[in-house]
């Protein structure tokens, strides 16, 4: 079982006015990214300058996955439905 926690609100203007400071600085403790950095740093796996080049070349690859999709063309109608599995 995996248990997940939001971090950020429903929609761009939500002020996440309805949680607790505390109850998000609680989670963000448990973060387990943050936490597999920190075990990486601590090995000796990584150093904190490798996992920021790291951390840099995903967002590249984000960005230009973006890019690519900003740049492609729409499906056509008979594509509309392919792939979908429920």
């Amino acid at each position: 079982m995996c248990t997940t926690y939001r971090f950020h609100g429903h929609h761009a203007g939500d002020p996440l006015n309805y949680r607790e400071k505390e109850e998000v600085e609680r989670w963000r403790l448990r973060d387990p990214i943050e936490r597999v950095k920190q075990a990486a740093i601590a090995s000796g796996a990584m150093r904190p300058d490798e996992i920021e080049s790291l951390e840099r070349q995903i967002e590249q690859q984000i960005e230009d996955a973006v890019e690519f999709a900003k740049n492609s063309p729409d499906p056509t109608p008979d594509q509309l439905m392919t792939d979908i599995y429920a």
